[in-house]
């Protein structure tokens, strides 16, 4: 049997952490069904995902966050993989930095499945804003 996980992250400060692998702030996984909203996630630092990590897990939620100033090899914001699926509203995103997808990183397997450019505020976002892995 596997176990779920219902999660909501609402309302809080995540600041200046630094994970080994990935999720600077927030690692979200296999089988977590989360919301994160509300919250202030800036200079957080992981290899995969600086800010967000959202992998392999039910649809996680990010809405309405100030995501700022984080940094990794992929996703600087927030990376999405392995299966994983993400909705992406109403964020401001701003000076996270990455080798690849400066704000938001995706993976060949995963999605975005509610995103509009226009609905996410984009600010100094290095390289780029969103990066999708080429297949």
């Amino acid at each position: 049997m596997e176990l779920e996980s219902i999660l909501t992250i609402e309302g809080n400060t995540f600041s200046e952490n630094v994970a080994r692998f990935a999720g600077g702030a927030i690692d979200a996984t296999s089988g977590c069904l989360a919301t994160i909203r509300g919250n202030t996630i800036t200079d957080n630092e992981a290899p995969y995902g600086g800010g967000i990590s959202v992998f392999g897990s039910r649809p996680v939620t990010i809405k309405g966050n100030v995501i700022a100033g984080n940094k990794a090899k992929h996703g600087g914001g927030i990376r999405v993989k392995d299966s994983a699926s993400a909705i992406v509203i109403e964020n401001e995103l701003q000076g996270n930095r990455a080798e690849e997808g400066g704000a938001i990183w995706v993976a060949t397997d995963s999605r975005l499945t509610r995103h509009d450019p226009d609905d996410n505020s984009y600010v100094r976002d290095q390289p780029d804003d969103v990066y999708h892995e080429a297949e």
